[in-house]
This record gives structure tokens, sequence and C-alpha cells, in this order.
């Protein structure tokens, strides 16, 4: 059986860094796991939060995104996670080591806009679902996996023979 990697989307991504921020007891708040539980109550995270940090922290070197991913993720946890000012720079101090040691794959922006999903998905779910292309086809040897809550960018990559499931599902199995 072929070793899996993972390209993984803005969401899944976003949860993967606030479960490991919250694995630190001092980090844990009911304002973050309310967060989270808001958008990913079948994860059961808040019961669940240290097997779901060592399944994250033992799959980090085989996730690989892109730069889009990281720009909307960076937006996303600063608006949406109220990640501004002290807070913020901690957090994202905190998760340099993360982004270290996962991989990264640039989709030009030609590529992007010339790929017929582009006009359904935007930049970058359709770099996600590139990447994916890509390094499936560049590097056989291993089983590439996407990861993604949105419904759209799964049902297309799907239809291409890609294996596409929730964190839930990689998670849980």
């Amino acid at each position: 059986m072929k070793p899996k990697k993972f390209v993984v989307d803005t969401e899944p991504l976003i949860i993967m860094l606030l479960i490991i921020w919250c694995s630190n007891e001092n980090r844990v708040t009911d304002e973050y796991m309310k967060k989270i539980d808001e958008k990913f109550s079948q994860m059961r995270i808040k019961e669940e939060r240290e097997i779901l940090y060592k399944s994250i922290t033992s799959i980090i070197k085989n996730i690989v995104v892109t730069p889009h991913v990281l720009a909307e993720t960076y937006d996303i946890v600063e608006t949406k996670y109220d990640m501004k000012g002290n807070r913020g720079e901690e957090f994202w101090m905190f998760m340099k080591d993360f982004f270290k040691k996962i991989g990264e794959e640039c989709i030009g922006k030609e590529e992007i806009l010339n790929e017929k999903m582009f006009v359904k998905c935007g930049f970058a779910d359709t770099s996600v679902y590139l990447a994916a292309k890509k390094l499936k086809n560049e590097n056989k040897g291993y089983n590439w996996v996407l990861i993604s809550h949105d419904w759209l960018l799964r049902n297309l990559s799907g239809k291409d023979g890609f294996s596409v499931y929730g964190l839930e599902d990689i998670i849980y199995k």
C-alpha cells in the first residue's frame, strides 16, 4: 500500500492550526472551542482534542498546501477567529514551526485562470485541485488525498479520480 500524502484546502488547514493552538492547556478557551464546534461539530473536537492533536502531528510532514491557501488561511483566521494584535502575533509565531514542516506547491496564476473550474471555485480551490493533480501525476509512489470541506471542490475533484475527503474522514479512519 502506498503511503498517503495530503493536499489540504483552507478550512481543514484552519482547523488543524486551531487544534494545535488549543492543544496547549493555557490556550484552550471556550471561545475557540465554540467557534470550531460550530463549524465542525461532527468532529467532537472538545472531547477528543488529544486524539486530534496526535493525528494531525503524525501527518504534518505529509501535508502540502498552496500559497493561495496560506493567504486565505491568514485572512480567515485573523477575521473570523479574531486573531489580531498581540493574540494574532502569538498565534502566528506559535504556528511558524508547523508551517516550516509542511510542503508547498506553487501553482501559477495563468495555470489557474486556464483551468475551467476557476470560474466556479476561485483561486484557492482551483490551486488545491491543480496541486493535487500535478503531485498525483509527478509522484506516483504516493496515494495523494485532497482534504477539503468545500463540497463543490470535492465533487469536481472526485470526478477526476482523486481520493477526496473531509478532515474528519482522515482523523477518524
